[in-house]
């Protein structure tokens, strides 16, 4: 892990607090981070010819099933 040093004013870590934007800034750049791993990602989908839609379909499918039959297996009614 790298540590960084920032100028913020005074004004500014008073106004949110220290801890409160050092985590704003830690989720920023963890969005960040994801969106160009899903920007590479579906770079690679699209030069194999792969159908990202249907790709995601079906793994949100697999999602439901899963848990339907985890989480839900209680409350849910036999099928």
């Amino acid at each position: 892990m790298t540590t960084i040093q920032l100028d913020v004013s005074d004004e500014v870590v008073a106004r949110y607090g220290q801890k409160a934007l050092v985590e704003r800034l830690e989720r920023l750049l963890a969005w960040e981070d994801l969106q160009q791993k899903a920007i590479g990602l579906k770079a690679f989908l699209d030069a194999n010819g792969l159908d990202h839609d249907a790709i995601a379909e079906e793994a949100r499918s697999r999602a439901w099933i899963m848990y339907k039959n985890t989480v839900l297996k209680d409350v849910l009614p036999d099928e």
